[in-house]
């Protein structure tokens, strides 16, 4: 398998890289993004639903904007900026709820259609939670 994985990544054949990663169990999300994949090559090879634009948005925003708090020292990376592509590829391998993410407090189901913000705002600041969502482009958006 890891021969076919090799040979697979020599051609930069995408969609066979992700199909292996996949009969592998090697769907961890850095390295998914790490082979370079958009989120309608992830969504065909898994046969996964695109998640809403406005998920991935929100998600981003709310990651680039969050702190890095107590332990979560450990697992963070510090200058990481979130992209709307990797944010999609996060929702469709996994939930849309997320407390922690890389060490920063997000606290926010992205799924709802009103998220609570008050948990946000607890961990992060009064009125991060509107900071980040309005934020049209600063130093930690991709935007």
């Amino acid at each position: 398998m890891d021969v076919d994985l090799q040979e697979a990544k020599r051609d930069g054949d995408i969609l066979r890289v992700l199909r292996l990663m996949k009969r592998a169990g090697q769907l961890y999300v850095d390295q998914v993004v790490a082979t370079g994949a958009t989120p309608a090559q992830v969504a065909d090879a898994f046969e996964l639903q695109l998640p809403f634009g406005h998920q991935a948005t929100l998600l981003a925003a709310l990651y680039n904007h969050a702190r890095t708090q107590g332990m979560g020292f450990m697992q963070a990376k510090m200058d990481h900026i979130m992209t709307f592509d990797e944010a999609r590829i996060m929702l469709m391998l996994g939930s849309p709820r997320f407390d922690y993410l890389r060490g920063r407090v997000i606290k926010v189901n992205v799924a709802d259609a009103a998220p609570r913000t008050d948990l946000y705002d607890r961990d992060n600041g009064p009125g991060a939670y509107m900071e980040a969502v309005q934020c049209k482009g600063c130093a930690r958006c991709y935007r």
